[in-house]
């Protein structure tokens, strides 16, 4: 059992470290700084938990035992930091204040227990009513940025804010992480507090809390990999007009600047591969075009397309290929002649199934109609 947990705690420590790595190295924005934080944090949690549970280090070196309580600690005010920042659009310094809870416990460790203190023994310090006591203190802080983050995420929702896809699936994967974390604290307190004999008796019992500790950090590291379903979990409400004005305009210049700068090699093939087909061949006004006929048109996995949207266009296939549709219906539309075209017309032209279709989407991406759009131009 124990070279089985060492397997899973290697896997999610070194994938946590090298996901950090790579956001520190990339293109530098807050977003990706606080995922590179998350991340270093994350991998370091899992490397102090299995060292805790499953070796005597903390007991021959108890004075790195405030590792992990300052760790789990972090975790709420970090993730309400991002949510905030998705909401206001820059971090408030007055929001650093919600570490002051990890850097007491960490001065008070430190200088009280450590440097005051006669001597001190980690066996004791966690069967005392003090540790017991910060048990639930970081029981509270993760139900209660749970709760917080879930109404940023309600409010973002509610008032139509414009968030890119990237942000929007961040806040759904954290949100679940923070409700995942809560169960597997809320099971440590209640056997800790009411079972404490049980608990350390009972084996099948520890391990259960271990793979749900386990769980809740390889969901992030999966989901990492896979956002769009998190994007889908909980449905941001979008301005009309606000979307892709976040995004910068798509335009070819855009579109070759950033591929130009992605540092993973078939991700920016890609790109390449895309770039005429979108704006010489103009393959999106197929209107039977899907993901998988877009991949199968530039010979790559359809999962390279799915990465370079998300993470770099930071948008989805649909909401991609229906900006450049109404795009190309607003060309359309400037033409002067004595004869408009028709609506009916100009929809199927540009790649969409049905007039209503049509008028959705470019109502979404403009803020107007059609119609409108043609008598201001």
């Amino acid at each position: 059992m124990k070279l089985i947990f060492l397997c899973l705690y290697s896997w999610v420590a070194i994938q946590c470290f090298l996901v950090a790595v790579g956001y520190a190295m990339g293109k530098r924005n807050v977003l990706k700084r606080l995922l590179c934080f998350f991340f270093f944090l994350a991998g370091g949690l899992a490397v102090v938990h299995y060292t805790y549970r499953f070796t005597g280090f903390f007991i021959t070196a108890p004075q790195f035992a405030f590792f992990h309580d300052v760790i789990e600690l972090c975790f709420g005010p970090l993730i309400y930091l991002l949510s905030s920042y998705c909401y206001k659009e820059r971090i408030l310094t007055s929001l650093f204040a919600h570490f002051a809870p990890p850097l007491a416990y960490l001065l008070y460790f430190v200088g009280v227990k450590l440097q005051v203190a006669p001597s001190f023994d980690l066996a004791a310090y966690v069967a005392s009513n003090e540790h017991t006591t910060l048990v639930y203190f970081i029981l509270f802080s993760f139900l209660f940025y749970t709760f917080a983050t879930y109404r940023k995420i309600k409010q973002i929702r509610q008032r139509g804010m414009p968030i890119s896809f990237l942000s929007g699936a961040w806040l759904n994967i954290f949100f679940i992480f923070l409700l995942l974390k809560s169960v597997h604290l809320l099971v440590l307190f209640f056997f800790k507090v009411y079972y404490n004999e049980l608990w350390f008796s009972n084996t099948v019992l520890r391990t259960a809390v271990d793979l749900l500790f386990f769980l809740s950090l390889a969901m992030v590291l999966m989901a990492q990999e896979n956002t769009s379903f998190f994007r889908r979990f909980l449905r941001f409400k979008t301005s009309d007009t606000g979307q892709f004005e976040r995004l910068g305009q798509l335009s070819e210049h855009n579109f070759l600047t950033i591929s130009s700068t992605i540092d993973e090699k078939h991700i920016r093939q890609c790109s390449e591969a895309l770039y005429p087909l979108i704006y010489k061949e103009k393959v999106y006004v197929r209107p039977d075009l899907d993901q998988k006929a877009l991949a199968a048109a530039i010979k790559m996995p359809s999962r390279h397309i799915t990465r370079l949207l998300n993470f770099y266009f930071q948008t989805n296939f649909n909401e991609f290929i229906n900006y450049f549709k109404v795009n190309e219906a607003k060309r359309l539309l400037q033409r002067q002649n004595s004869a408009p075209i028709k609506m009916l017309s100009i929809s199927m032209d540009c790649g969409f199934k049905s007039e209503s279709a049509f008028y959705a989407n470019f109502r979404r991406f403009t803020g107007t109609t059609p119609k409108k759009y043609r008598e201001k131009s």
